[in-house]
């Protein structure tokens, strides 16, 4: 048997274990496993953002109702200096003027933070309700995604003795190849599926570029193989 024939025949069971582990990975059971995956890793991201915002909004919401207490007592200090301005004769109409300025303005703070807190709240409300339906959905998925991999791995284990066949004859034919052929052969194969090709119209096969005279003169030989100069591939004369 020629170089070239035994890694011919190495690649063609190379390419078969290629078909049957693809075909493993685009079942419809494995697209809609990938698609249950996908939905589970945007749930789970949802859930912790939730939690995240949850966080957040209690940490404000602690925040205002700090300022809200401080701006009660505030209210109630200056209340108290206004009722006992009102009871002193000698209290002027400027300094009763000032208080109750004081008195409006954290009445105007009052309010606007009581709308911030309601605000809060509501925000709250929201992220709660969508962390529970983000909750439901991802539990739902979760119970699918792991129903649907039992049968993904049934469907694998059905493949893996034909798989196996197909490593054992790769084990048992590259005892065929050349030793130096077969590491750029691997080298090949990281780029491209099929890292044997042949020449054709003087060209290769792989990347359909124009090969030198020289080199075509030396494949004339059938059990030499190159590599082309453009992408790497090894080349053989038909």
């Amino acid at each position: 048997m020629s170089k070239i024939d035994a890694l011919l025949q190495y690649q063609e069971a190379d390419t078969k274990k290629q078909q049957l582990e693809k075909a493993v990975r685009s079942t419809e059971n494995r697209q809609k496993l990938n698609k249950l995956y996908k939905l589970l890793k945007e749930q789970q991201a949802a859930i912790a953002k939730a939690s995240e915002d949850t966080e957040l909004a209690v940490a404000a919401l602690t925040r205002l109702n700090s300022q809200s207490d401080a701006l009660s007592r505030r209210f109630e200090l200056e209340s108290g200096e206004l009722d006992i301005l009102k009871q002193d004769e000698e209290a002027t109409a400027e300094e009763m003027a000032e208080l109750r300025k004081d008195i409006e303005k954290i009445n105007r703070e009052s309010a606007n933070l009581e709308k911030e807190i309601k605000q809060l709240l509501a925000n709250m409300t929201k992220i709660l309700e969508d962390y529970q339906k983000t909750r439901q959905i991802a539990g739902k998925a979760k119970k699918e995604y792991d129903a649907l991999r039992l049968v993904c791995d049934e469907e694998k284990k059905a493949s893996a003795e034909v798989i196996d066949d197909c490593t054992k004859q790769m084990t048992n034919l590259e005892a065929g190849v050349d030793a130096v052929l077969m590491q750029k052969y691997r080298r090949a194969r990281e780029h491209y599926p099929l890292p044997v090709v042949p020449i054709v119209n003087s060209k290769c096969s792989g990347c359909n570029m124009s090969l030198p005279i020289l080199m075509l003169k030396k494949l004339a030989n059938p059990d030499v193989v190159a590599e082309c100069e453009n992408c790497g591939r090894l080349l053989y004369s038909k």
